[in-house]
């Protein structure tokens, strides 16, 4: 009864709550990292169909940390790296599902070709799309010493800060590697929560 009432259940508090992470969304790479816009789509219509709903960054922390109430069946979908598709191909199709997602910038990219620009960021910043850090160079921070860590967390949240005009809580590793010292680091830079590539869904009271 137990396991039929577990695996039988659609609710958020008992399943847990799923993070999509998507990176490139355009039909001229084909790599492991890269979606076709038809396909991501199909999964975008999936969701809506199925009854899901993308919630921000912000909602999460508020329910791991506070346990405030989430929409029915809600998921994160997120963005790596800040491609320029996110915006011209992926951004139209969550706007036409009626979806959100949060892009996490790499600021020194940013306006580089292949790579969002500024004003691209903030006219999705504008319309409910949330961003946050992936640093300034994209290094893996487990690798770096304490101070280039600092500079990479700070300097990144910083650059977003001043062009958004408000503040950013959240980061995504790059790589997803992180460990003790990055975790201090980052809390000390003023985040409220850190993404990673790690499996598995979030349920509350898990370390955001």
């Amino acid at each position: 009864m137990l396991a039929y009432w577990y695996f039988g259940s659609e609710h958020y508090e008992v399943t847990g709550i799923p993070i999509l992470n998507y990176h490139e969304v355009d039909n001229t790479f084909h790599t492991c990292l890269t979606m076709t816009p038809h396909d991501f789509s199909q999964q975008m219509q999936y969701l809506k169909d199925q009854g899901y709903h993308t919630i921000t960054p912000a909602q999460l922390n508020d329910y791991l940390t506070k346990g405030t109430a989430l929409p029915d069946k809600p998921v994160m979908i997120t963005f790596d790296d800040g491609y320029v598709d996110n915006y011209t191909d992926a951004y139209p199709i969550l706007k036409k599902y009626d979806m959100t997602g949060t892009i996490f910038i790499i600021t020194s990219l940013v306006g580089k070709p292949g790579y969002l620009s500024w004003a691209q960021i903030k006219k999705m910043d504008k319309d409910n799309m949330a961003f946050g850090s992936h640093t300034i160079t994209h290094r893996p921070l487990s690798e770096l010493d304490e101070n280039t860590v600092r500079q990479e967390l700070t300097t990144s949240k910083q650059q977003i800060e001043t062009q958004l005009g408000h503040s950013i809580h959240f980061i995504a590793y790059p790589e997803g590697k992180y460990n003790t010292m990055v975790e201090r680091e980052t809390k000390a830079a003023g985040y409220a929560g850190a993404f990673t590539v790690n499996a598995g869904r979030l349920h509350a009271g898990d370390d955001p």
